[in-house]
């Protein structure tokens, strides 16, 4: 079957998974992973929004890669970070802990 990079978004499991984070983050009152500061839950206009970021950005991984699915490589960051970050890894500072997958 072929999908195209944004089909994930639209057929309900990355809804759940940003949902499932969401619902991590504000439990625990985790702050942005890239930045430190805290998220704004409730006006999706402000860039410290949480936006679902891919930890290993898509086009970097093989279309087989398992780590192509959202629950073993997203985590929220704020929506001006993601914009910052981009499509890039910085080496050792958005590296997953792989032992934990």
């Amino acid at each position: 079957m072929s999908m195209s990079k944004r089909a994930g978004r639209s057929d309900g499991r990355w809804k759940k998974q940003r949902a499932k984070l969401v619902k991590q983050v504000q439990a625990a009152g985790t702050p942005c992973p890239l930045c430190g500061e805290a998220f704004v839950f409730d006006d999706w206009r402000s860039p410290l929004y949480p936006h679902m970021d891919h930890i290993i950005p898509l086009s970097q991984l093989a279309p087989g890669d398992p780590r192509r699915q959202e629950s073993l490589n997203t985590r929220l960051v704020h929506a001006e970070c993601n914009r910052k970050r981009g499509n890039r890894i910085r080496a050792g500072y958005d590296q997953p802990n792989l032992t934990e997958w």
